[in-house]
């Protein structure tokens, strides 16, 4: 099996890389920049370059590239310390989620905002006793005919104060058992 990066991949990594010279300097990176970097307006200068949601369809913003490439992405931006916290929720959870399981409409309207670097998501996902033990999640979520009503309680919720989305998990089945598929996730 050959490891060797082709030289499309080659040239994508040294795109990356004169572009962060010119936009991170030692000075201003970040040693998790993916949870401590926020940054909305670098957030919106990669999504300028179609570098948010890069493995996604092209009809929702994405570029359709390899998941290699978006590896070889995710590798220069954390070396460089990156300021990327503003997007990297919606980049790697939120959006493969949408992809997977949202409604047509969904995928329509937050994709391609996800894409461009304008949106904010925070994760409604720890819970008091249990952390981030889905296995243990409370929060209930019951369908009403258009929409679902919640009790429960969340924290540790990074960037809610500023996330425009709240990506929440919660059990739609109180039947079903603790570690099977009742749990649902949902952009609200």
């Amino acid at each position: 099996m050959d490891f060797a990066l082709t030289p499309e991949q080659q040239a994508f990594r040294a795109e990356i890389r004169e572009f962060l010279a010119k936009e991170v300097s030692p000075s201003s990176s970040f040693e998790d920049g993916w949870i401590t970097g926020y940054s909305p307006e670098f957030s919106r200068k990669l999504g300028a370059r179609g570098w948010i949601g890069l493995t996604w369809p092209k009809a929702y913003g994405g570029q359709e590239k390899s998941y290699l490439d978006r590896v070889i992405l995710t590798e220069e931006l954390l070396r460089a310390g990156a300021p990327v916290a503003a997007h990297w929720l919606g980049d790697r959870q939120v959006g493969p989620a949408l992809l997977a399981y949202g409604s047509e409409e969904q995928k329509t309207e937050i994709l391609p905002r996800l894409t461009k670097g304008e949106i904010v998501f925070c994760l409604g996902m720890s819970e008091p006793g249990a952390g981030s033990d889905l296995a243990s999640l409370r929060t209930k979520a019951v369908e009403e005919g258009d929409h679902f009503s919640l009790t429960g309680q969340k924290i540790w919720t990074s960037f809610a104060h500023v996330a425009d989305y709240a990506y929440l998990v919660a059990r739609t089945d109180p039947n079903a058992p603790n570690i099977k598929g009742s749990v649902s996730s949902s952009s609200i």
